[in-house]
């Protein structure tokens, strides 16, 4: 019989403090690796001789349901925090940049 046993998650089952975007992201992996658990399981279960199949299958779609509208709602959360912090990012390492750059490099930017 194969085993349904991952090798298990390689994060603590409580999430980080170190930082609030790593416990979201952990958050969200171990959501979607419990539900996963949770479908292998009743899979399993409809195998049983007296499982009602049809039960079984609605479970699970609802489950999967669940899944895809929490993934949505995190996800689009998480997309506009990225977003915010790719250009606040990007304006630090402009700053470093101008900072580093040496003044006859206009020079040499306009000669091209």
């Amino acid at each position: 019989m194969a085993c349904n046993e991952g090798i298990g998650s390689p994060f603590p089952k409580q999430p980080s403090a170190r930082s609030p975007k790593l416990r979201i992201y952990q958050s969200l992996f171990l959501l979607n690796e419990g539900i996963e658990h949770v479908i292998t399981l009743l899979h399993s279960m409809g195998k049983f001789p007296f499982a009602d199949k049809e039960s079984v299958q609605c479970a699970i779609v609802e489950i999967e349901g669940v899944r895809c509208d929490m993934n949505a709602v995190i996800t689009e959360h998480l997309d506009d925090s990225e977003r915010f912090d790719e250009g606040r990012f990007w304006k630090h390492r402009r700053e470093f940049e101008k900072k580093w750059r040496d003044p006859d490099d206009v020079y040499i930017d306009v000669e091209r």
